[in-house]
């Protein structure tokens, strides 16, 4: 846990190897290391939908408002994909917290039909 398991899923997030990254990101997750956080915002800009719902849902674990601000960006990105599992997973660890950011979502989307 912590600082020392930072090494093992680093390389592997960075991987080309989707099965890999993903792997590796879920690890980031179970570390709960917000050293990693880096890594997971450069695997949120790779195209492969896997590769990017695993990293949403290792943000929402990672302490810190950095985390926090991913994850509710990502309720922008106007991927309903990304967007559905940015919602749950606030949803999750932010409980009503979270209620803002989704009442901007739906009114944004209500605006753009």
């Amino acid at each position: 846990m912590g600082e020392s398991a930072t090494p093992a899923p680093l390389a592997p997030i960075d991987s080309h190897n989707v099965r890999q990254a993903c792997a590796g990101i879920c690890l980031a997750g179970e570390t709960q290391n917000p050293d990693v956080r880096p890594a997971l915002l450069r695997s949120l800009r790779i195209s492969d939908a896997s590769r990017r719902i695993e990293t949403i849902r290792t943000l929402s674990l990672l302490p810190g408002g950095e985390s926090e601000t991913a994850t509710t960006e990502t309720l922008d990105s106007g991927v309903d994909e990304n967007i559905a599992v940015a919602s749950e997973e606030l949803a999750n660890t932010e409980g009503q917290g979270a209620v803002p950011a989704l009442l901007d979502l739906l009114e944004s989307s209500i605006q753009k039909s």
